[in-house]
Formats: C-alpha cells, structure tokens, sequence
C-alpha cells in the first residue's frame, strides 16, 4: 500500500502554478524568441502587399532649388555697349510632377510578384506557429515523461526496498535463502542508480521547457485522464488534404505562379510603356537683368510619355530564357515538396495508426502484467514461487507502465504532426488535449 500511494502523489503532484498545454502554448508565444523573430518577418512580409498596390499608383515628385547666378555678356559690333552687360543675382524656383502609368506590364507583374512575396510571407507565419505548437507539445510531453518515469523508479524502488526487508526478516527466521537477500539487495541498488538518472533526466526536460515558455518553476499539468486513442480517418483523405493545405505545398505553388509572372514579364520587356506625366515650373530671380532673366517663369506640361528599348546587349532575351529556366526550376521543386510531402504524411500517418494500436496493446499487456505479479506474490507465500519471481515481475509491470506512459505521448505527438502536415494545427488541438473526451 505504502508503495501505490507514493506512486500516486509522484504523478499527481505538482507546483501551484502548473500550466497546461493551451497555457504553455500563450507563455511561449510570449517568450520564445525565435518565435518573436517571426513575428517581425511577418509584420515586414505584410508590407509587400503595400508595395503591390503602390506598383500602379500615381507619382507626385516635388523639386526645388536655390542659387546665386553671376553673368557676363560680351559683343562687337556697333551696338556692344547695348548689348553687353554685366549682372549677378539670386535664383530660385520648384518643379511639381505627377505620373501615373498607362500600360507597364513590367509594373504589373512586378506587383503580382509583392502580393504573391506578403502571401508567402503570412504561410511562412503560419507555419511558424504551427512549429511552436509541435516544440511546446513534445517539450511537454517530455516533462510529463521525465516526471512519470521519476515516479515509476521511485515506486519500484519502494517496493523492492520492502522485498529487501522481508527477506531479511524471513532469512533472519530460517524461512528464506541467502540468494533471496542477495538478489533483493542488487536490485534496490540498481533501481538507486535508475532514480537518480530519472531526476536527472526530469530536469533536463524541465530546462528545456523553462526556456521555452519562460515560466520557471511551473511545471506542466497532467494531461486529461481519459483522452481517446483510436487511429485516424483514411489515409488517401489525409494526403490529399496535406497535398492541398500543406504549408510547404503552398508556399512552393505561389514560388511557381511568381516564375510565371517573371516570364511575362521579361517577355514584355522589350514593348512599349505608356505614362501619364503632367509637370508644372515655377522659377523666379532677383536683382538680375530682367531683359535677360525674367523676374518669373511659370510652365506647365501634361502629357503622353512612352518607351521603347532598342538595344541592351542583348541583356532582354537573356532575362526571358532564365526566367523560363527558372520557371522549370520551381515547377520540379513544388512536385518535389508535394512527394515529400505524401511520404511525410505516409509515415505520420502509420505511426499515429500503429502508435493507437501500441497503447491498445500496451495497456491489455500492463493489465495481465499485474495479473502474474499478483499471482507471483501470492505463490511466494505459499511456497511455489521465489522471491526472483515476484521481482522480475514487478520489473516487468513497471516497464509496461514506461511503455505505455511513452506511446500515449508519442501517440499525441504524431497526431499533431499530422495536424501540422495537412496544414490544419492551432492551439484547439492542444486545448483537445486539456479536456477528457466525451
């Protein structure tokens, strides 16, 4: 009895802060730094789409200068002394011009190219919190194994140190042979040993989920008592959503349509553009010759203005045959990532099937194991069983006991990277986790 309830206050206890899972996720949120990085990759990614609208709005271009002008004129003939001079003075003035583009296919493709970057910019987001959600689970899951695992060898260790004593006592009484003390007394001895790399262990995994979630000192929470375990929904349907939501799918689709519009581009590059362009002049001087220098000069321009290259070296169908190449370039990487991600799903897929099948297995086996453990008992009482029974079956229940605390947080684990590959992950999956299921 001493044994169970030592087992029971190690997995129940924790510190008066704990935090579960939706509550380590909003803490990292807050803290990780890698996390905070892409938070600002973020907010410069939205600024493309700002970019994009820009690419075909007008253009108000506002120019001023100010100086001073030294003049000197000198003519022959009969009229020189009229029309020489000498004259200095200051002049100054602005030039306002607005433009607006008429037809720039560059501009245009240019602009679809800023949308498609913010686009990529918000999945690539996306995917970061989808990584934070998977780093927060497994080092959760983690501490909760380390703190299991603790609590298994500390209550192995208690039980044998019982089996110790009572071999002691039934040795000292003539009831029980030298062997049963020696073998009791090794296997306390490495159940010593195993404790002590248990707590170690646990403060390791505590380290890393400290420094995750920045919360010091506050331990996970045991996760609900009677989560559901069973395999998940048909694999062609999981592949085909992943192959259609994957984060990675979808950021190599917008590279492609990106390549595209680069092609368009660089194929319209040797046309015509057309711009708008209205300028208005405003200049003025002082105590120059007026005859000379106007006291003020105002000009205004509206007009077409249009472009044609003739000749760049041959730089224009240069940049057309390597947008082409590097069309084909990401048309290979996006069926590259789509496989890849097929084999991911594939894999992921089979371990969260297998992993429900193992705690099935697992939790029939750790049943039948306590099941021999009785009986062992009750034998050794009676005298058709030896204390090496009783211990080696003991050993054999907590080992199904670390079995099965293992698959159910691997099984988990998977089940969000499933989650995560069909593009589908948010903090609801976690807080799954925090309820018992109906």
């Amino acid at each position: 009895m001493r044994r169970l309830i030592s087992l029971a206050l190690l997995l129940c206890a924790a510190p008066v802060g704990a935090l579960d899972l939706v509550a380590a996720h909003r803490a990292a949120i807050e803290n990780d730094a890698d996390f905070a990085a892409e938070v600002s990759a973020a907010d410069a990614g939205r600024e493309y789409a700002v970019q994009s609208r820009a690419m075909m709005a007008p253009r108000v271009n506002l120019t001023g200068q100010a100086g001073k002008l030294d003049s000197e004129t000198r003519t022959s003939g009969d009229f020189s002394s009229l029309l020489s001079s000498d004259t200095s003075g200051k002049t100054y003035g602005y030039s306002l011009s607005v433009s607006r583009p008429l037809y720039r296919p560059d501009l245009k493709a240019d602009a679809r190219n800023l949308a498609a970057q913010a686009d990529i910019a918000a999945l690539t987001f996306k995917g970061a919190q989808q990584d934070l959600i998977l780093r927060v689970a497994q080092a959760y899951f983690g501490v909760l194994l380390a703190q299991d695992s603790l609590a298994f060898a500390t209550a192995q260790k208690d039980a044998v140190a019982e089996q110790l004593a009572a071999a002691k006592e039934r040795f000292a009484s003539g009831r029980a042979r030298v062997t049963d003390v020696a073998e009791a007394q090794a296997n306390f001895d490495a159940l010593s040993a195993a404790q002590i790399a248990a707590q170690s262990d646990l403060e390791v995994s505590r380290a890393r989920f400290f420094a995750l979630t920045g919360r010091d000192g506050e331990d996970p929470e045991q996760l609900a008592s009677k989560l559901a375990v069973r395999p998940p929904q048909d694999a062609q349907e999981w592949r085909d959503r992943a192959r259609a939501e994957s984060i990675e799918v979808r950021v190599r689709t917008l590279q492609l349509n990106m390549a595209d519009a680069e092609i368009e581009r660089t194929r319209l590059a040797g046309r015509i553009s057309l711009d708008m362009v209205a300028k208005y002049d405003d200049s003025r001087t002082s105590e120059l010759n007026s005859l000379a220098y106007p006291d003020q000069s105002n000009k205004l321009q509206v007009g077409v203005q249009f472009s044609v290259p003739i000749f760049a070296g041959g730089a224009l169908q240069s940049k057309y045959r390597q947008a082409i190449a590097q069309r084909n370039q990401a048309r290979q990487e996006l069926e590259a990532t789509r496989r890849g991600v097929d084999v991911d799903v594939r894999e992921a897929y089979t371990q969260v099937t297998s992993g429900a099948l193992r705690v099935a297995a697992l939790e029939q086996g750790l049943v039948s194991a306590q099941t021999s453990l009785e009986a062992a008992e009750l034998g050794r009482e009676v005298g058709n069983r030896t204390n090496l029974d009783v211990l080696s079956l003991q050993q054999q229940v907590y080992d199904v006991k670390r079995d099965l605390a293992d698959a159910r947080y691997g099984y988990l684990l998977t089940q969000l990277k499933l989650a995560a590959l069909a593009g589908e992950l948010t903090e609801n999956h976690l807080a799954a986790l925090t309820r018992p299921a109906p």
